[in-house]
């Protein structure tokens, strides 16, 4: 078998590759996703081979929505040490990282094309109803838009991680720590909310329509996570390309 500090050992023999603080995570992460045992070489060389050559397609009809294979990983990787490893710690970016570029998912199923459908749908009555489209957009404007749109963009992060906390304690399985993502993705929405309402105080109609957005964002996407979590993570995601756009 090969433990945590067997693999940094064999790392440290590619000091040109990895460097000592990527050895380090490695081991870390190798260590926590095995709960401490080792890994027979023949399974290591397997998920290695795995990682390799597996597809960078998504498989949308399983729950955990993770690249195809890794469900079924060697290592067992996703199901366990991420739960208890996980930290608020926030990494420096570099400037690559912070040149952000604007991408898009082509839809390939019939779910995607009805999601993506839905995200344009939406758009364009939120527009209307808001009346972006019409008049000068001035700072109040602006600031009213987005301050709606970040109350309801920190609703699916915490209503997946509430489903998948359900889920977890009904079946008595581990969550692989997409639990935890989920809830860190709701708090970042509900941070950018918190940046906005610093620069305008919502008056009572914008609180009152928050309520009510609340609840019937919250209640419809609680139904469909419920019936499909690949739909809704996919939705999510272009949402967050609209967002990109609008913003």
């Amino acid at each position: 078998k090969i433990d945590s500090e067997e693999l940094k050992a064999v790392l440290r023999n590619y000091s040109d590759v990895f460097t000592d603080k990527d050895i380090v995570e490695i081991g870390e992460l190798f260590y926590v996703g095995k709960a401490g045992s080792g890994v027979p070489h023949n399974d290591f060389l397997r998920a290695v081979s795995n990682v390799m050559y597996d597809k960078a397609e998504l498989d949308e009809g399983g729950v955990n929505h993770r690249k195809i294979g890794i469900s079924s990983h060697p290592l067992g990787l996703g199901k366990c040490g991420t739960e208890y490893s996980f930290g608020k710690s926030r990494g420096v970016y570099t400037e690559d990282e912070l040149d952000v570029k604007l991408t898009h998912v082509p839809p390939k199923t019939n779910a995607d094309k009805i999601a993506l459908a839905a995200v344009g749908v939406v758009r364009f009555l939120f527009d209307g109803v808001s009346l972006w489209n019409f008049g000068e957009i001035t700072q109040a404007k602006v600031l009213r838009r987005v301050i709606f749109l970040e109350t309801i963009a920190a609703i699916p992060g915490f209503v997946a991680a509430m489903v998948r906390h359900f889920q977890s304690v009904r079946t008595f399985s581990r969550d692989g720590g997409m639990l935890n993502m989920f809830l860190d993705e709701a708090n970042n929405e509900r941070m950018h909310l918190l940046s906005f309402v610093r620069m305008r105080d919502p008056g009572n109609v914008m609180r009152f329509v928050v309520l009510g957005g609340q609840v019937a964002a919250g209640t419809g996407f609680l139904i469909l996570y419920a019936m499909s979590p690949a739909f809704c993570h996919r939705l999510v995601g272009y949402i967050e390309e609209e967002a990109c756009h609008t913003y």
